[in-house]
């Protein structure tokens, strides 16, 4: 884990060579703060805690505490470049985006920072129940250009469950959702609607 320490300014500087296509699109990119690896609540007591809260406030969640659920979802954890979740074959054919009332933002673990896909507010398509109202923000798992099979499902659900887990250690509510106008909110993002797997809302408790 001690590469962790030094991998991030190496990725940045990959980052400053390498356009990516929010930067070739005039699009904003936010750089996230390294998530905090060390210490926290011990597993066993944080599988302890896990449940699906669905009472969610209006308290914005801070870029720090973003950072480490993206990073719990789909980070690099090893030297190697592998991720925080297994993939069949190591294809690592997973993507995040992050919704939030500043638009939508694709998940970047290679540079640690999330790239605006669009400045619209698109949390309307996944607030289809009333208890999500308030929640500040939504988690999309898809699948990396490729229609979802069942791979593809199993390794977005240990990217939600990574999440839970994280959740539960940090005093955060969460629910996984499939409840959402999935061809609306394709259409927004511009992706396949067949690479959309599910959602997970998550935010601070009332």
């Amino acid at each position: 884990m001690k590469f962790l320490k030094f991998v991030y300014p190496i990725l940045a500087a990959t980052w400053l060579a390498t356009p990516c296509w929010a930067q070739m699109q005039n699009l904003p990119i936010n750089s996230l703060p390294p998530p905090n690896i060390f210490g926290g609540l011990a597993i066993m007591e944080a599988l302890n805690n896990r449940h699906s809260g669905k009472d969610f406030s209006y308290n914005t969640i801070d870029y720090q505490t973003l950072s480490e659920i993206l990073w719990a979802a789909w980070g690099i954890n090893r030297d190697d470049g592998k991720r925080t979740v297994p993939t069949a074959m190591n294809q690592q054919n997973m993507q995040v985006y992050v919704l939030m009332a500043n638009g939508a933002w694709l998940y970047n673990a290679q540079n640690n920072n999330i790239e605006q896909v669009t400045a619209q507010d698109l949390r309307s398509y996944l607030q289809t129940q009333e208890y999500t109202q308030n929640a500040p923000v939504f988690l999309l798992y898809t699948t990396n250009g490729n229609p979802a099979g069942m791979t593809d499902a199993m390794q977005a659900g240990s990217m939600y469950q990574n999440v839970a887990l994280y959740c539960a250690a940090k005093g955060l509510n969460n629910v996984v959702r499939a409840d959402f106008q999935k061809s609306d909110l394709a259409a927004a993002l511009g992706i396949d609607e067949d690479t959309i797997l599910i959602s997970q809302v998550v935010g601070y408790p009332i």
